[in-house]
């Protein structure tokens, strides 16, 4: 729930962000095709966060790019975490202005709440993630299966596989933050987390591309509240509710993201958050269309860019190369525990008893076949 609620913001829960990467009558396969990518980045991200025990983004940016590289990857990250936050804002905005109208308030009051959340760390995000994510999906269903029409969807080509892959490269660019910070799953349960939120997202943009491809809602800003209206009041009701729910759970993420930053310079995570909804919401005010129709394809691109660096990083970084080395050299790895502890020397080793430090092998050229030792 916490990674689908960071992917389903206001742009998907709109439709706005779907036209935007697209077209107003989107391949109705795009939701396989995007399913797909969905799965291996989740993989991709959550191992990361394994590999590197949970570090801080800033070191594993560092560990997977280099020093200087790191800042830069870093630097993407804040921006694609402020753009991604006064997006929400804006979304606010735009949301409940045409409601009742009054200026700048229900972005600011969101924008509290969501300080709340940040303050309390990823607990909080899981809490509410949990509570609001089956509501959202539920909605997003019953708008876009209620539609009643022959859709008549553009030709899923190779040409949309790149707009596929930065689409979905750009949302789980602002997940990075938090599921790198899970770093006590399993093989099986990263597989299975993956796989879900796979189907969930891919079935979720299937429907939406269906509702889009049978009507003329591309053409507005929200484009399924424009559908939910011509439904009923109860169901444009509900869809003001879901939308609001998708613009707060991804909101969350990006404040997170921010505030843990700032937090490392200010020591102080309350001004952090207050210091980061300020910034955020003087970005929003250039309105909610123009954040998601020109600044989200510039976060794709460094999404996708990310998604291979940290792909290069742990296939080098021995995902692959270690097991047969594992295998080849497992005595030597059962004494590991004792090298380490004692300080001296692997016990039980056939070939040679080799000086160990820091669980180390101290002269790998002693023998040929030990060239490769892990912690």
């Amino acid at each position: 729930m916490l990674v689908i609620g960071t992917l389903i913001g206001a742009g998907f829960a709109s439709g706005r962000e779907i036209v935007a990467y697209f077209g107003e009558t989107p391949p109705l396969l795009v939701g396989l095709v995007v399913g797909a990518f969905v799965f291996v980045s989740s993989i991709i991200f959550l191992t990361l966060g394994k590999r590197l025990k949970g570090k801080a983004i800033v070191d594993i940016n560092a560990s997977i790019a280099g020093s200087a590289g790191g800042v830069i990857l870093s630097l993407f990250l804040l921006l694609n975490g402020a753009i991604s936050f006064s997006a929400m804002l804006a979304g606010t905005e735009s949301l409940f202005y045409a409601v009742y109208p009054i200026k700048f308030v229900y972005p600011l009051v969101l924008g509290a709440l969501s300080c709340v959340v940040v303050i309390k760390g990823i607990k909080g995000l899981e809490k509410v993630n949990l509570m609001l994510i089956p509501l959202l999906i539920a909605v997003i269903l019953i708008v876009t299966l209620s539609v009643k029409g022959e859709a008549s969807s553009s030709p899923m080509t190779v040409s949309s596989l790149p707009n596929a892959f930065v689409y979905t490269t750009m949302n789980m660019f602002l997940a990075v933050g938090v599921l790198t910070k899970y770093d006590d799953l399993s093989g099986r349960q990263i597989v299975f987390v993956s796989l879900l939120t796979a189907v969930i997202l891919g079935s979720l943009l299937s429907a939406i591309s269906y509702a889009l491809s049978s009507s003329r809602a591309g053409e507005y800003d929200m484009p399924l509240l424009f559908l939910a209206r011509s439904q009923s009041k109860a169901v444009y009701a509900f869809a003001l509710i879901t939308v609001g729910v998708g613009i707060f759970t991804t909101m969350l993420t990006a404040h997170q993201t921010l505030t843990d930053w700032l937090n490392g310079y200010l020591k102080n995570r309350i001004l952090s958050a207050v210091v980061s909804l300020i910034a955020c919401f003087m970005l929003s005010l250039i309105g909610f269309k123009r954040v998601v129709d020109c600044l989200y394809p510039i976060l794709g691109l460094a999404g996708g860019i990310y998604f291979l660096l940290a792909t290069i990083y742990l296939l080098r970084g021995s995902v692959f190369a270690e097991k047969p080395f594992n295998e080849r050299h497992a005595k030597i790895h059962k004494g590991s525990e004792y090298a380490k502890n004692n300080r001296r020397s692997h016990h039980e080793i056939e070939l040679e008893h080799l000086t160990a430090v820091n669980d180390k092998i101290a002269k790998p050229s002693a023998r040929n076949e030990i060239f490769a030792h892990n912690s």
